[in-house]
């Protein structure tokens, strides 16, 4: 169109379009939808709010019919604007009233999040099946949010997935969620703990049992073997068996069970056992506070005779310390006419024994009884012819 003047003002040129319309389309997002139908035809089409300072969009086109943008504020006004020869246009307007006065702001939620859950490894590997079920998310707008998740271990990232197989540990699984408006919920998060509670295998490699004689005069005795069980794990591969006694350790009298327990990094154990017996093959010591030889006459009257001492004889023993030894013939025994060998034995808890011996003779000192049977006093005549 022309330029019209008046006076030598140039006046302003008919509006570029007709039925100018503007709606809100989305009070969420504040999107404001425009159409118009052309009239004039300008060389530019500018659209301002509030006035023609506020430059929102110009046109590739000038013949367009339509345009969206989002409302910042509760009541706004548009103008439409052409210009053709650097000279503008009546503007076109329309004004526009709604609750918005800036884009959403509102966060989504993340809702229903799963709780902390633990899980056991499988059989005979290192790891679990993992899933749950996913919260929700939900906004005052729509689409609905796109809802993601991020696992770490240690605070370290984790590319682990909801329905696959975690290896034991402890993971953090947070939840986000965004809206279309690029608003951002909350983080929510759970834990996800995978735990080994299968024991290692059974050890191998476990010492025979042990069987040997004390330290000479000790009672128990130092053993040593070259075994070094070990046990195959889920989680650890191989595991070296710790003992409860160590090889070379000193072991008592008698039996030990010596046990190996392999245990992995979840605290699960396995353990083994053999027995170390240490038997005492040594005899006591020689027997001290035996009697000295015994000679004695009969008692009268008699062909023996009660024969008594005082001395208790004893032995050290290496584990039972002082032994009694036990005659065979006890003090005030009666011993026959001749010579008795008296043997003292001691005798240690294991049957081991030592020996003295000291000698009772029995002498007969009395003479025999008076004789009987004797003729009684004869007198008689000489023989006839004899003197």
């Amino acid at each position: 169109p022309d330029v019209v003047t008046e006076d030598g003002q140039v006046l302003v040129r008919p509006s570029p379009v007709t039925n100018f319309m503007c709606n809100v389309t989305d009070e969420c997002s504040c999107a404001v939808f425009m159409s118009w139908v052309n009239g004039e035809t300008y060389s530019t089409l500018k659209l301002y709010e509030t006035d023609t300072n506020n430059l929102v969009h110009t046109f590739a086109d000038p013949l367009s019919m339509d345009y969206t943008t989002v409302q910042m504020n509760p009541m706004t006004s548009y103008l439409l604007v052409g210009t053709s020869n650097g000279v503008d246009s009546t503007p076109a307007t329309c004004t526009i009233t709604s609750s918005c006065s800036l884009p959403d702001v509102e966060l989504p939620v993340i809702e229903d999040t799963p709780r902390d859950s633990e899980v056991f490894a499988s059989p005979t590997v290192c790891e679990a099946l993992v899933t749950w079920t996913e919260p929700t998310a939900t906004d005052n707008c729509t689409p609905a949010p796109t809802l993601s998740y991020a696992v770490t271990e240690g605070g370290n990232p984790s590319t682990l997935l909801r329905g696959g197989d975690w290896p034991v540990g402890v993971y953090l699984v947070t939840y986000s969620a965004q809206d279309a408006n690029l608003n951002d919920a909350i983080d929510t998060t759970f834990m996800v703990t995978v735990n080994d509670n299968e024991n290692p295998g059974a050890i191998t490699g476990m010492p025979m049992n042990i069987v040997v004689k004390n330290d000479a005069g000790n009672c128990d005795a130092v053993v040593s073997w070259l075994e070094t069980p070990s046990a195959v794990d889920n989680c650890d591969l191989t595991i070296a068996a710790v003992p409860d006694m160590a090889s070379g350790s000193t072991f008592s009298l008698g039996d030990t069970t010596v046990t190996y327990t392999a245990t992995d990094l979840a605290g699960n154990m396995s353990t083994a056992t053999f027995v170390v017996t240490v038997n005492d093959n040594e005899n006591p010591a020689a027997i001290t506070g035996m009697p000295m030889n015994i000679v004695v006459k009969n008692d009268a009257g008699n062909c023996d005779a009660v024969v008594s001492w005082l001395e208790t004889p004893s032995a050290v023993d290496n584990c039972d310390l002082t032994i009694a030894a036990v005659p065979d013939m006890a003090s005030g025994s009666t011993f026959s006419l001749g010579d008795t060998t008296v043997t003292y034995t001691a005798t240690d808890l294991a049957g081991n024994m030592s020996t003295a011996t000291f000698m009772v003779t029995v002498n007969d000192n009395e003479n025999p009884g008076a004789i009987t049977g004797m003729p009684m006093n004869i007198v008689v005549k000489n023989d006839a012819g004899n003197c």
